[in-house]
């Protein structure tokens, strides 16, 4: 993991951070936009920004040990950065979605990308 992914990470866990936005924090159109902020490498939404890295990097490790149905394989070689773009690319296909839970989608997202075989 990049120190870039270990700092993102970190910021996501902080307590008591609030959106001076009207979307529902944890949605996904809270934090879409500190999904492309993470991608670009842009220094603002830090918060957001970890939200995002935090939740797809630890997503990622959680496939293999959920319910048959709910269950997505991640290949070992996919980094932080691609699976974000699967998200990303996910969400923006569903506009209609930006007030369900972020996390409820990237794993749909997931497995829609990397089905177990």
């Amino acid at each position: 993991m990049s120190v870039h992914s270990i700092l993102l990470l970190a910021l996501a866990m902080i307590p008591g951070a609030a959106s001076a936005q009207s979307e529902v924090t944890g949605s996904v159109g809270w934090a879409l936009q500190g999904c492309r902020n993470f991608l670009a490498g842009a220094d603002f939404q830090a918060f957001k920004q970890g939200y995002c890295g935090g939740v797809v990097s630890s997503l990622m490790t959680l496939g293999h040990d959920l319910s048959p149905g709910r269950r997505y394989c991640v290949g070992d070689g996919v980094t932080v950065e691609q699976a974000t773009r699967v998200v990303i690319v996910y969400l923006e296909r569903r506009p209609i979605l930006l007030q369900e839970p972020f996390q409820a989608l990237a794993r749909e997202a997931f497995r829609e990308a990397w089905p177990c075989r």
